[in-house]
């Protein structure tokens, strides 16, 4: 088996189940109300972004308001028609480091990055577990290097390098800060146990498997957007804190509106109530689930657990669209990408949505000037199938003669 970008390597029972949806459905599921139409729109170009570690990168600015209370009135607006009590401000961050994070604050040049893509993770010639594959996986260290960031603050959601977990698979709890040699890492991994139960642990490496989102600063303390909501007005089960507040950012004027983006990258604390639905990959998968032909998720294979209970603390990156031309950077569809973890390493797992009304959240978000896109896996797939392709009708001229 051959590694492709070799980076160094670095519970309890609750009610669960594997679920019925692929990874479309799951990324989709709470997304249907939150379509938008940006055919319209004015773009932006993607802006190729050299680099010394054979990663294809492209990035684009982000809009960023010269009034951080364009985003405040947008966000009180629009989440008070999901929530009972809406408070939303421009507040000096916390001190994150209180809430379990490896820096103080999400200032100083945001960006986000979208790294890879599902087919890194499921796709045997890229996963390690086809004859001759190459195992996909990333160091936050280079991903923050070719971001044009490369000492600052990560956080964010990603898939685990199995090398990394003793083979295990699992979600990532992005929180270190980067480079490496003066870094910190408050990372932590959730895993699948052998029973079904969720396991939590701290991850002490930089490398992150097939796909993830991250958001990079230099993580200096600063102003940011505080969002507190508590209790939903509907008992729509299907609510996602995360996708409201998506909702909400495109009704900025000159913003959305006005034919460009918005990215936000944070923290926050679902307080109290909750139900929380979260997934787990686990370590043993369906045969022929992803199909390599089609390049997507085919059958269900995620492991959920419903019903978790607060608190638990979440590391989150949306965004409200691609700004790019056609779509060029080919963001994860989902719009967002979240992550959580309880302190007693109970719970945790990829966010949905919550399955009650009595919520309550406390958020701090950063806004991202730019946005990147790192070694895109369906990219990176449809390049290995032609040069394929042509290799192999290269050899047929070959033999005929």
């Amino acid at each position: 088996m051959k590694r492709r970008n070799p980076f160094e390597l670095g519970r309890m029972l609750l009610s669960s189940s594997t679920s019925n949806d692929s990874v479309e459905n799951v990324n989709d599921e709470c997304e249907a109300k939150y379509v938008e139409d940006s055919t319209s729109l004015p773009k932006l170009e993607a802006i190729p972004v050299e680099n010394e570690l054979n990663l294809r990168t492209k990035r684009s600015d982000l809009y960023v308001p010269k009034n951080m209370n364009d985003i405040v009135n947008a966000l009180q607006t629009g989440l008070e028609t999901q929530y009972l009590n809406v408070n939303v401000s421009h507040v000096e961050c916390p001190d994150l480091r209180l809430w379990g994070q490896a820096s103080r604050g999400l200032s100083g040049n945001g960006r986000l990055v979208d790294i890879g893509g599902e087919a890194f993770m499921h796709h045997s010639q890229f996963n390690g577990k086809g004859e001759g594959s190459e195992k996909v996986s990333f160091s936050i260290e280079d991903i923050a290097k070719v971001s044009e960031l490369p000492q600052g603050f990560v956080i964010g959601a990603g898939g685990a390098c199995d090398d990394a977990l003793r083979g295990h698979s699992g979600e990532l709890v992005h929180s270190a800060t980067v480079p490496k040699l003066r870094g910190v890492i408050q990372s932590k991994a959730l895993r699948v146990g052998l029973s079904g139960e969720l396991i939590t642990e701290h991850y002490h490496s930089y490398v992150n498997g097939g796909l993830g989102n991250l958001y990079i600063s230099r993580g200096e303390p600063g102003m940011v957007i505080r969002v507190r909501v508590e209790g939903k007005r509907s008992n729509d089960e299907k609510v996602s804190f995360v996708q409201e507040i998506r909702d909400a950012l495109r009704s900025i004027k000159g913003g959305i509106g006005g034919g460009k983006h918005i990215g936000l990258g944070g923290v926050f604390r679902i307080m109290r109530g909750g139900g929380t639905r979260l997934h787990v990959q686990p370590d043993e998968l369906p045969e022929n689930y992803f199909d390599e032909v089609q390049n997507r998720v085919v059958k269900p294979f995620l492991h959920f657990y419903d019903h978790v209970e607060a608190p638990m603390t979440c590391v989150s990156t949306l965004w409200t669209g691609d700004p790019t031309q056609n779509n060029a950077l080919n963001l994860r569809s989902s719009g967002e990408h979240t992550h959580c973890f309880s302190s007693d390493g109970k719970h945790g797992g990829h966010y949905h949505h919550d399955t009650r009304s009595d919520v309550s959240y406390e958020a701090y978000f950063s806004v991202a000037e730019r946005i990147y896109r790192v070694h895109d896996a369906d990219e990176h797939t449809r390049s290995v199938s032609e040069n394929r392709v042509h290799s192999l009708r290269h050899f047929g001229r070959v033999m005929k003669k």
